[in-house]
């Protein structure tokens, strides 16, 4: 199995750690993120990315985009059955100054 998400929609840019600036022009909307994490619902490893040395604190400069992806390498269920696809992206924004998106896909492995 193979899983493309689209994001899309108006994120904050966030700041890098280091010098507080915000992330470079031309980086990819989900390389804004702060982090994500799936499952595919099998008990297998879940896995994820981490969004590096990035902070919302102090961050201010908007970005609309959309950008579709895969989030994980090709999955092999071992038997088959019935299966909830889990995946959590994280942005800067909201009242929070953080928020996170989830979404699920049921999966049906004949």
């Amino acid at each position: 199995m193979t899983l493309k998400v689209t994001v899309a929609g108006t994120i904050v840019v966030p700041l890098g750690a280091d010098d507080q600036q915000p992330l470079p022009v031309g980086t990819g909307f989900v390389d804004l993120s702060l982090g994500s994490d799936y499952s595919f619902g099998d008990g297998s490893e879940p896995g994820g990315a981490d969004g590096g040395g990035v902070t919302c604190q102090g961050a201010k400069k908007q970005h609309t985009g959309t950008q579709t992806y895969e989030p994980a390498d090709p999955h092999t269920y071992a038997k088959a059955g019935t299966y909830t696809f889990t995946y959590k992206i994280d942005f800067c924004g909201g009242g929070k100054g953080e928020f996170s998106v989830t979404k699920t896909a049921k999966i049906v492995i004949a």
